[in-house]
């Protein structure tokens, strides 16, 4: 899949934008695989590319892609990127009203703030953004409510600022406490 993709990449504006999304995303699925990450963000990044032109794709599909090439690219170090990609992740999340897509990539976006962009140790982040996703998360998804606590841990923690990163540790380890008891 790898060859077709890089042969639809090369092709430039005569390959159609189904072909580009089709053999993109599944190269960028076994980049993935591989831990590949700047390739993943390559194939990622064609495939949000062409994605804008292919009316099959619904708002959560085209969320869907903008995720993981901003997670392929946080993998790669490359902050800006992920954070953009993040960005417009989270709008069509929003726009499809996926709740749990939010949450999942609030975090992400969260996590490669504090620890990829330049935020000096003892600054705390916009949190916001995450914050309100969970809320409208409400009590669905303890695991993924238990993961996205975990990250606003890790926020406080790097805006030294302990009690605060202690009492959201501690509800992530409820969550996950509850969650193995079920």
């Amino acid at each position: 899949i790898e060859v077709i993709a890089h042969h639809v990449l090369n092709s430039g504006d005569r390959a159609h934008p189904d072909t580009v999304v089709e053999y993109c995303r599944g190269a960028g699925e076994r980049a993935l695989g591989l831990y590949a990450w700047r390739d993943a963000a390559r194939y990622y990044e064609a495939a949000t590319a062409a994605a804008a032109s292919v009316a099959s794709l619904s708002v959560r599909d085209r969320a869907e892609l903008h995720f993981r090439a901003g997670f392929s690219y946080y993998r790669d170090s490359d902050v800006g990127p992920a954070l953009d990609h993040y960005g417009k992740a989270a709008g069509l999340f929003r726009e499809a009203g996926d709740a749990p897509g939010l949450v999942m990539t609030e975090a992400e976006r969260t996590r490669a703030q504090f620890s990829l962009a330049s935020v000096p140790f003892g600054t705390l982040i916009d949190m916001k953004p995450l914050e309100e996703a969970l809320g409208d998360l409400g009590r669905a998804s303890p695991e993924l409510r238990g993961q996205a606590l975990s990250i606003i841990s890790q926020a406080y923690w790097h805006a030294r600022q302990p009690a605060k990163a202690v009492d959201a540790a501690t509800a992530a380890f409820k969550l996950g406490q509850q969650a193995e008891s079920a």
